[in-house]
């Protein structure tokens, strides 16, 4: 059996940032769900559609380990649905049961061997950005990128980093917008995120402050 505490509100804010990348018209089941990854050292929810995958870290008390995926949507509409107090869950055979104030629930949840990994490797490049830095950098050139899905090379944001800069560029083939910030960076890199990436980021960089 793993049990762990958590606060609601902490629950609710990760599970809605984790919300944003699960699928909702998928062919494989597990795809429609949150994946729950519990250890002593704190607990993950993660969510992917495969184009876009997200990773939350909730700040709990936990004992044991094990994981564990549930319906996202339903899992989702539960947990917003209880008081703001701590919640004690626990999964054991194959079902979660969740206690908070006078509410208990059993949640049935699902295989997990058929859950992507979402892996975050230390390796490549990386650069630190203020969050408003970054945040007004995307909003001046989103507006620009094509929205047809299948103007793929036009349907996101370029990416450069090098000579020093940051370079997000959108362009739908009518319009071109281009906003660069210097960076402490010294390496070289250049990658398409899109549109749908794009717009999740945006939502996150907003509601994080």
């Amino acid at each position: 059996m793993t049990s762990l505490t958590v606060e609601v509100s902490e629950l609710v804010n990760k599970v809605t940032l984790a919300s944003k990348a699960a699928a909702t018209k998928v062919v494989k089941p597990i795809l429609a769900c949150f994946l729950f990854d519990i250890s002593e050292q704190g607990a993950f929810v993660q969510a992917t559609d495969l184009e876009t995958s997200i990773k939350a870290r909730i700040t709990c008390q936990s004992e044991d380990h094990s994981t564990f995926a549930v319906d996202a949507k339903a899992f989702y509409e539960l947990v917003r649905s209880l008081p703001d107090e701590p919640a004690n869950l626990k999964f054991e055979n194959g079902v979660l049961e969740i206690k908070c104030g006078r509410s208990c629930f059993r949640v049935a949840t699902l295989d997990t061997s058929e859950f992507p990994e979402i892996s975050v490797s230390d390796n490549g490049n990386s650069l630190t950005l203020e969050r408003a830095t970054l945040l007004d950098m995307i909003e001046r050139v989103l507006f620009s990128a094509a929205t047809d899905e299948f103007m793929r090379n036009l349907n996101g944001v370029y990416w450069e980093i090098g000579n020093g800069f940051l370079r997000l560029v959108a362009s739908d083939g009518f319009r071109l917008a281009l906003a660069e910030e210097k960076v402490a960076n010294e390496t070289e890199a250049g990658f398409l995120l899109s549109l749908k990436s794009m717009k999740e980021l945006l939502s996150v960089l907003a509601n994080c402050g």
